[in-house]
């Protein structure tokens, strides 16, 4: 198994494609049989499930797990994204004086993208 990886090469010249600051829009898709390549969306909420008691070290591809897709985090962004772009009804007064605080420009240290979508996840 060893010497079939050996002969893709996975590296890419330029790993970091998005700022920490803005929503992600770009990603490397890793293939096993070539190179990467660059999508120009974000990535999907996946994980990966490995069958219990698998020695993935020595196994076949299709027995080292299998890729799944996090349907219900795709649907809240989604969900997400409307209601920002609705400018966030339902929220509180006070709760829209907190997300203008935290994008408000000029802040001294401005949130993270994954900071402020996971605050913005429990306020939705």
């Amino acid at each position: 198994m060893g010497s079939y990886l050996a002969m893709f090469d996975f590296q890419v010249t330029t790993p970091i494609l998005n700022s920490p600051y803005e929503e992600p829009n770009r990603h490397w898709k890793i293939h096993e049989e070539r190179s990467a390549e660059l999508m120009e969306e974000r990535r999907k909420p996946v994980y990966f499930y490995r069958f219990p008691g698998k020695d993935t070290a020595n196994a076949e591809r299709e027995d080292r797990g299998i890729q799944v897709e996090l349907l219900l985090e795709s649907i809240i962004r989604k969900q997400m994204r409307a209601w920002q772009g609705a400018g966030y009804p339902g929220a509180s007064a006070t709760t829209l004086d907190l997300l203008r605080h935290w994008s408000r420009e000029g802040r001294f240290t401005p949130l993270f993208y994954a900071q402020r979508e996971a605050a913005e996840t429990i306020i939705f």
